[in-house]
């Protein structure tokens, strides 16, 4: 099997896909469990890891592939939240 150090765009927004999905079917079975039994069940959190070295070339597509993904898919996706809450106390205190 030979590695190709290349990016492929057609990878991510398919797991994506495929995890907002199953996201979906958990929600609903969620609901129908707690309509049931009255219990709530925890839903699924779903992760993407990217292995590699970090590149520019690499990572420029990646992000137009997010820029891409969020107008496609509606709702911003949103990644680590907690950074620009930081941001925002950082740039607040030198004011």
């Amino acid at each position: 099997m030979d590695i190709f150090r290349e990016w492929d765009d057609r990878l991510v927004p398919y797991y994506m896909k495929v995890m907002i999905e199953q996201s979906k079917e958990a929600e609903i079975a969620s609901e129908q469990a707690s309509q049931e039994k009255r219990k709530n069940i925890l839903q699924p959190r779903d992760d993407i890891l990217l292995v590699g070295p970090f590149d520019v070339i690499w990572i420029e597509p990646m992000n137009s592939l997010i820029d891409a993904l969020t107008y496609l898919l509606g709702p911003i996706i949103l990644f680590l939240q907690k950074q620009d809450s930081d941001k925002e106390q950082f740039i607040g205190s030198m004011t």
